[in-house]
């Protein structure tokens, strides 16, 4: 977990950006450098101790469950916020 955190560190001091990255530190980090590049993910299960790191083909909303014991580590929840109105026709 400590290299994917050293990656994501690396970019953002080189003036990277990502176009999505976590935003709870400590369990996990996922970061994707581009929209069509796959997903960065490190973690440490909480519920049963498992260190992982790898690159994964995730899709929206982002689910992330632990390999050995199906512990559910992050899951996205949609963002509450104002919509635009809808344009009369």
């Amino acid at each position: 977990m400590k290299e994917l955190e050293k990656k994501a560190q690396d970019i953002i001091e080189s003036g990277g950006h990502f176009d999505y990255l976590s935003r709870l530190i400590g369990t996990f980090i996922m970061f994707k450098e581009a929209p069509d590049s796959p997903m960065s993910v490190a973690y440490k299960c909480p519920q049963c101790g498992h260190e992982e790191t790898a690159v994964l083909e995730l899709s929206k909303p982002y689910t992330l469950v632990c390999s050995k014991c199906d512990f559910l580590i992050f899951k996205q929840e949609k963002v509450k916020g104002k919509r635009k109105p809808r344009k009369k026709k």
